[in-house]
């Protein structure tokens, strides 16, 4: 046996920001919605990925800002 071939399907193509970045952090925050533990290295992880996320967040705020001007 050569190993198993394609099935035919028709689904569309996925999407890799959708399944890495997304999917990681709709997960993440499901799981903290469900109260699942972390231990101390995952918090200060998380809390990292807070801040970046935040510098983001105000980084994109202030150039969609200049498109209106």
């Amino acid at each position: 046996m050569g190993g198993l071939p394609r099935v035919q399907d028709t689904s569309r193509s996925r999407d890799v920001f959708a399944i890495m970045v997304l999917g990681g952090v709709e997960r993440l925050t499901e799981d903290l919605r469900r109260g699942y533990p972390f231990d101390e290295q995952s918090l200060i992880e998380m809390r990292l990925l807070r801040q970046r996320l935040s510098a983001f967040d105000a980084a994109l705020a202030a150039r969609e800002t200049t498109l209106t001007e």
